[in-house]
């Protein structure tokens, strides 16, 4: 589990489940649309999204909330860009992003229920979209934490070639330097003849 959340190299080389991927773009494409929409159009997102009553605010607290919402927005859609790198070049970090997600939705609900915000009657249509987006993730985690079987075979495989081809190129480089084994005949026709004086008689004077 900790090699799949902290990858020892950053690449494009995922492993988990193909429908997390898929999660993660319907989670992304969300962010950032929510992100930019609060960025820029940030006081009807406040007043109509997320009901917060900026009407009653007196002096400068509506500009003061505004200010915070489009400064929120603009990180959100930060973080939602960096996950739409990962997606395309560093799939390998999905599970940290998920992680990620997942740590900064449960934060925000935590902070939010010990600063409780006084809203405009019923629920807000933005709290609803977060605890969809919270589901997502959740479900959108575990399955990039399971690993697929096909992805497990490639491994194995890719492992098995990789030392095949290894011992592939140290015989042909003990064969090139002559430090390979000689074949049958080679060692025949090079084996050491008899001298000539051992094969002459022995004369007596």
């Amino acid at each position: 589990m900790l090699g799949a959340l902290f990858p020892k190299q950053a690449d494009n080389t995922y492993r988990g489940q193909i429908a997390a991927i898929w999660i993660m773009v319907l989670v992304v494409l969300a962010k950032c649309a929510m992100a930019a929409n609060s960025a820029f159009n940030t006081s009807y997102v406040a007043s109509a999204a997320d009901g917060i009553p900026l009407d009653r605010f007196t002096g400068g607290g509506a500009e003061a909330v505004i200010a915070l919402f489009a400064l929120l927005g603009l990180c959100q859609l930060v973080l939602a860009l960096i996950a739409v790198l990962a997606l395309i070049r560093y799939r390998s970090l999905l599970p940290l992003f998920y992680l990620i997600f997942l740590a900064e939705q449960l934060s925000r609900k935590w902070l939010l229920a010990l600063h409780p915000i006084v809203r405009n009657g019923e629920q807000s249509v933005g709290v609803t979209v977060n605890l969809v987006l919270l589901g997502l993730l959740a479900f959108g985690f575990l399955l990039s934490l399971i690993k697929r079987r096909s992805a497990g075979c490639r491994a194995v495989y890719s492992t098995r070639s990789l030392r095949v081809s290894a011992s592939s190129l140290i015989r042909a480089m003990n064969d090139s330097s002559g430090i390979g084994p000689k074949s049958l005949p080679e060692r025949r026709r090079t084996a050491t003849l008899p001298s000539a004086a051992s094969r002459s008689p022995t004369t007596s004077m």
